[in-house]
C-alpha cells in the first residue's frame, strides 16, 4: 500500500487548485518555483483599485525524493517592512506513516517553539488510513485529543468517520 505525501505535485495541484477557483475574498496567489517544485506561495490582499498588499507567504522544503519536509509560513509586517516567522510544519516519513508536526514563532527567544500539534497517518490497508491527533498538555506532554479513520472509495474522494 502506498501511503499519499507531500510531494511537489501535490503543492502544485492545491496551488491550481487555489488559484483557479474565482473567489470574492481579494486574496490574489503566487508560486515560485524551482524546476518543477513550488518553493514559496506568496498570499496578497487587493484593494478596489487591485493595488496588492503583501499578507502571508509559505515557504516550502523538499527532501532528495521530491517530498515535503517543512512549510513555514510567514506574514508580513508593514511596521518592519519584512516578512516575519509565523508557524511551521515539519513532515516525516515511514514505510507506512506519515508524522506532521505544528510549532509557532517564539518572537522572544527568536525560534521555533515545542511541538504544539502532531498528527500521525497510517497506512492500515489498501484505501484505509488512521489518523491521530495529539495536543501538547500544560506538562508539556503530548496527549490523544481525537482520532478517526479516512477511506478510500477507490474514487479520488476521501471519507472520513469518527
Amino acid at each position: 500500500m502506498e501511503l499519499t505525501t507531500m510531494t511537489a505535485s501535490t503543492i502544485l495541484s492545491m496551488f491550481m487548485s487555489m488559484s483557479e477557483v474565482p473567489t470574492t475574498d481579494n486574496f490574489v496567489y503566487n508560486a515560485e518555483m524551482e524546476g518543477d517544485k513550488i518553493t514559496a506561495i506568496t498570499t496578497y490582499t487587493s484593494d478596489a483599485i487591485e493595488q496588492l498588499y503583501n499578507k502571508q507567504k509559505d515557504v516550502y522544503v523538499y527532501d532528495q525524493v521530491g517530498r515535503v519536509v517543512s512549510k513555514e509560513q510567514m506574514v508580513w509586517s508593514e511596521s518592519e517592512r519584512q516578512w516575519l516567522p509565523s508557524r511551521k510544519w515539519s513532515y516525516s516519513y515511514r514505510q507506512l506513516s506519515t508524522t506532521v508536526d505544528y510549532a509557532r514563532w517564539d518572537a522572544e527567544r527568536q525560534r521555533y517553539g515545542a511541538t504544539e500539534q502532531r498528527l500521525v497517518y497510517e497506512g492500515m490497508a489498501d484505501c484505509l488510513l488512521s489518523v491521530h491527533e495529539y495536543q501538547l498538555d500544560v506538562q508539556g506532554q503530548m496527549q490523544l485529543t481525537d482520532q478517526f479513520l479516512m477511506m478510500h472509495s477507490g474514487t479520488r474522494h476521501l471519507l472520513a468517520m469518527r
